[in-house]
């Protein structure tokens, strides 16, 4: 398993709605998500995982297609990106609202929608359930998926299940929390964690320049949609300090657009008893940590993403502030960065088209003169129609020192064979 390209962007999301609103939508009487079976105890569901996303099918009301949601920890209300939801499935909007993230004072249009039945799978269901739809796709997480993506959903799910992740096996496992046994494997840790603002944080260590560093006490949100490995908040902890080596990077879309800081790499990061070295880390710009900070979202320092999650099991469970971990085979992989400085891009309307989104500066892509809006056609000769977006990622990002070739189509639509040696800048 290799990390994400620099371009790889972490999903984040941060929702700030006004407080009438938040009153009102406490006052619904909404039975939320449990099985068809009141009998049943457990049930295991399958996902897709697409460029370390986790992908759930979703159904609203009585129609039989299925939508792809992004599982997030990271969203507290669900959240349907994809704007032509509402019209194709006759969703009445029942209050206008204004949202906002961080980085700009934009505000989006939204509206609360109300569904009769939104089913996961074939077993879980929830009534009457009410959701916010946005007026515009402004995360644009399908050509970052590689996957029409309509939307996002977290804590009303997680709230209501102990919620098993197994990455490799691609699997889900929910539980009544009143059923829930947990794990006696001796290589699984249970871990206090706390739900603030109907998100998982985990209180955890990490030193930042070199051995010997004392190990600065960091409060970090646990975030299933966020593709990076690590994010730390400068000025929020005064032991956090960026690397001596960092390059500049566009770090993710939020709700008003995207985020600047620098990427770079930290000494250790504790979880539990275990140690990760030389993490891969996203620092934000001061300029939006400053603006969340001020929108009175939760105190915290950063936030881990899949690149570290991904490396175990996970058990969440909410209703008694535990998280299970137990290590899988992806757990002592080096962190690698963008080893080809390339960002891709899948577009639409079938996401199988891939194109360069952007080209690092003096990396090996910048050199042999690829540009944004070349198509990358294959890779060492595997076809990239036949491809996740993931898995080209992983294969255009091998170690240091490989040579990766590529067929491209250039933007004014020649085609060129392109060898690539690849490189670590961090």
């Amino acid at each position: 398993m290799t990390a994400l390209s620099f371009f790889c962007k972490p999903v984040c999301y941060f929702l700030i709605f006004c407080s009438s609103f938040c009153q009102a939508w406490g006052q619904l009487q909404v039975l939320g998500f449990h099985f068809k079976n009141p009998k049943q105890k457990q049930w295991k569901i399958p996902f897709r995982q697409h460029n370390n996303l986790i992908i759930i099918q979703v159904t609203i009301n009585d129609s039989s297609d299925t939508l792809n949601f992004v599982l997030d920890t990271g969203v507290g209300y669900t959240l349907i990106t994809d704007p032509t939801v509402r019209e194709k499935f006759g969703l009445s909007c029942t209050r206008t609202i204004k949202i906002a993230g961080f980085g700009t004072d934009r505000l989006l249009n939204a509206c609360i929608v109300k569904t009769h039945k939104m089913g996961v799978g074939k077993r879980v269901i929830a009534h009457n359930q009410y959701m916010v739809i946005l007026d515009e796709d402004i995360l644009d997480l399908s050509r970052y998926a590689g996957i029409r993506i309509h939307g996002l959903l977290g804590y009303e799910l997680f709230s209501k299940f102990v919620i098993q992740i197994d990455y490799p096996q691609e699997r889900l496992t929910l539980t009544r929390p009143e059923h829930f046994k947990p794990s006696k494997n001796s290589k699984t840790q249970v871990l206090p964690i706390t739900i603030e603002d109907m998100k998982p944080y985990l209180e955890t260590e990490a030193s930042f320049q070199k051995i010997g560093d004392k190990m600065a006490k960091l409060k970090l949100l646990l975030d299933t949609g966020a593709g990076h490995s690590l994010s730390l908040d400068m000025g929020t902890h005064p032991d956090i300090v960026l690397p001596t080596k960092y390059l500049p990077a566009q770090l993710g879309m939020t709700l008003s657009g995207t985020v600047d800081g620098v990427i770079g790499r930290i000494k250790t990061l504790q979880i539990g008893n275990i140690y990760f070295e030389n993490v891969i880390t996203t620092f934000p710009d001061s300029t939006s940590i400053a603006n969340r900070l001020q929108l009175g979202i939760v105190s915290r320092q950063g936030n881990i993403g899949c690149g570290i999650l991904s490396r175990f099991q996970l058990t969440f469970d909410y209703a008694h502030e535990k998280l299970y971990i137990k290590p899988n085979r992806h757990l002592k992989e080096a962190f690698e960065f963008s080893t080809s400085g390339i960002e891709l891009m899948a577009t639409p309307p079938y996401y199988n088209e891939i194109k360069i989104g952007g080209v690092r500066p003096h990396s090996p892509a910048d050199r042999v003169g690829l540009r944004k809006g070349d198509k990358i056609t294959a890779v060492d000769d595997r076809v990239t129609n036949d491809l996740k977006l993931g898995e080209i990622y992983r294969l255009i990002n091998q170690g240091a020192g490989k040579r990766v070739t590529l067929l491209v189509q250039l933007a004014e639509g020649n085609f060129q064979v392109i060898e690539l040696l690849l490189e670590n800048p961090l």
